[in-house]
C-alpha cells in the first residue's frame, strides 16, 4: 500500500506490526510501498522493537518487525533448531538466523524456490503448525486467524483474540494523533499465556 501522510505510515504500521509493537508476539512482517528502512526506523525509534530489512519486491519492501528476547528464546528450542536445520540454518544466533532468512526470501522472489514457511516459527506460530501448514500445503487447517491452525485451537483462538486487541488499539491511538513510536508502552496488554 502506498502511503502517503506521516499518520497515514503509522497507521499501516499498526496495522500490520501493533501485537510485535505492544511486546505481546516476536515478529510480524511490515510490508509498504514509498517508504524507506530510514522512515521505518525513525518511526519505531524509542521502542523496543527491532527492524531488520528483508527485501525489495517490485513494488513494496519488507522489514520484519521483530522483539529481539523474544526471537532468541524461539531459537532456543531443541525442536526449532532440528527444523531450522532441515532448512539450511545452521547457526542460532538471531543475526545469523534472519541473514538466512533474507537469503531465502530473496530466492523465492527470484522464482528459485517456494516461499520460506519457516517464517512463521519467527512470526512465533507453533511449530506444529508450521509444519502442518507445510505438510497440508495450507489446507485441512482446524481454524484460521493470524495463521492457519493444525494444533492448539483454543490456545490459537486466546492468542488471536490478544493480537487483534492489540491491533485495535494501536489503531485507536494512531488515529487520536499518536505517534507509532509512543505506542510501545501506552497500552498494557495481559498476555494470559505466559501467566
Amino acid at each position: 500500500m502506498v502511503c502517503g501522510s506521516l499518520q497515514e505510515k503509522h497507521l499501516r504500521i499498526a496495522e500490520q506490526c501493533a501485537p510485535v509493537l505492544a511486546g505481546v508476539k516476536p515478529a510480524n512482517l511490515l510490508m509498504l510501498e514509498d517508504v524507506t528502512t530510514e522512515e521505518v526506523t525513525e518511526m519505531i525509534r524509542g521502542s523496543e522493537t527491532m527492524i531488520y530489512f528483508l527485501y525489495r519486491g517490485r513494488r513494496k519492501c519488507a522489514w520484519l518487525l521483530y522483539q529481539e528476547e523474544k526471537i532468541k528464546s524461539i531459537l532456543r528450542h531443541s525442536d526449532v533448531q532440528r527444523f531450522l536445520k532441515a532448512y539450511g540454518y545452521h547457526s542460532f544466533f538471531i543475526e545469523d538466523v534472519l541473514a538466512r532468512l533474507c537469503e531465502r526470501a530473496a530466492s523465492y522472489l527470484e522464482g528459485e524456490m517456494e516461499y520460506p514457511h519457516e517464517l512463521g516459527v519467527i512470526l512465533g506460530y507453533p511449530l506444529e503448525d508450521v509444519k502442518g501448514f507445510i505438510e497440508y500445503q495450507g489446507k485441512n487447517y482446524l481454524i484460521s486467524g493470524y495463521w492457519k491452525v493444525y494444533g492448539n485451537v483454543e490456545k490459537a483462538q486466546q492468542t488471536f483474540a490478544l493480537y487483534h486487541k492489540a491491533k485495535r488499539e494501536a489503531v485507536s491511538k494512531i488515529l487520536c494523533n499518536a505517534e507509532i513510536r509512543r505506542y510501545h508502552g501506552i497500552i498494557r496488554i495481559k498476555n494470559r499465556m505466559e501467566d
